[in-house]
């Protein structure tokens, strides 16, 4: 990137991405979309105000002050809010399954979890790196390039699950998991559900490296493009990294419970 400053609001995000979900455990779902429209309006400046309190609200405050500091670029910066927006809204709809100790069918499982699973600003601020910032919108929409953002979105998740299945097995509410899906949705063991959602993994793994290889035609792009795709693929390695070396978020106990109580603090 151009400076250390442009990490700032990413570092922001992560920090806030890695307690989200734990921190809103027992928040409900009416009250989860209200939480992401305030932190939306506060990313986007409809909301200008600094927030009282320094919970979380005033975090995503200082995002947009972080991001106002340097140049970044407004149609990214969108992408970004817009995605942060995504993946809340996709907590609100697990919100759903965790309060009533119930597993979502595979589809809607596959569905909240590309949000959820927290990738796609991840994806969208990799746009910042190196010369990514040129490429046209028209590029960024193209279907083939949103199919491969979907899948980094899925494979990280799937990866979260796996890692975190010794926890989430004994404890109630962890529903959204792909191996406790996939038991239902046949009906078999969790060990041979387990063996299914690698299957699944490696999957998409396939995908992602049949799409890399035949992008379809970018005229003077196509290099850039190939990069970014490639670079997806690298951030998609070092979070799977995170997940197997970190030796006590993924650990059975390796969890806190919610402190969300009400809409009083957050």
């Amino acid at each position: 990137m151009k400076s250390i400053d442009e990490l700032l609001p990413l570092a922001n995000y992560t920090a806030n991405g890695a307690m989200m979900d734990d921190y809103f455990d027992r928040c409900s779902r009416d009250k989860m979309q209200h939480v992401t429209n305030s932190i939306h309006a506060l990313l986007t400046g409809d909301d200008p105000r600094e927030p009282a309190e320094n919970g979380i609200l005033h975090l995503f405050w200082e995002l947009r002050q972080d991001a106002l500091r340097f140049d970044f670029p407004e149609h990214i910066y969108k992408r970004f809010v817009n995605s942060i927006r995504a993946t809340f809204k996709g907590f609100a709809e697990e919100r759903i399954y965790y309060r009533t100790n119930s597993i979502a069918p595979l589809p809607v499982y596959l569905l909240n979890r590309e949000a959820t699973s927290g990738v796609l600003p991840y994806c969208d601020y990799l746009l910042l790196q190196k010369e990514y910032r040129q490429l046209p919108d028209e590029i960024i929409d193209h279907p083939h390039i949103k199919r491969v953002q979907t899948i980094c979105c899925l494979m990280i998740g799937i990866h979260n699950d796996i890692v975190s299945l010794p926890k989430e097995l004994h404890r109630e509410g962890d529903t959204m998991n792909l191996v406790k899906v996939l038991q239902q949705e046949y009906q078999i063991p969790v060990q041979e559900a387990y063996m299914k959602a690698l299957e699944l993994h490696d999957n998409y793994l396939k995908e992602f490296l049949l799409l890399q290889d035949y992008l379809p035609p970018f005229d003077h792009w196509q290099n850039m493009v190939y990069d970014y795709i490639r670079d997806l693929g690298v951030m998609v390695s070092g979070v799977y990294a995170w997940h197997i070396n970190d030796t006590s978020r993924y650990v059975n106990g390796g969890y806190v419970e919610g402190e969300y109580v009400s809409g009083n603090k957050l």
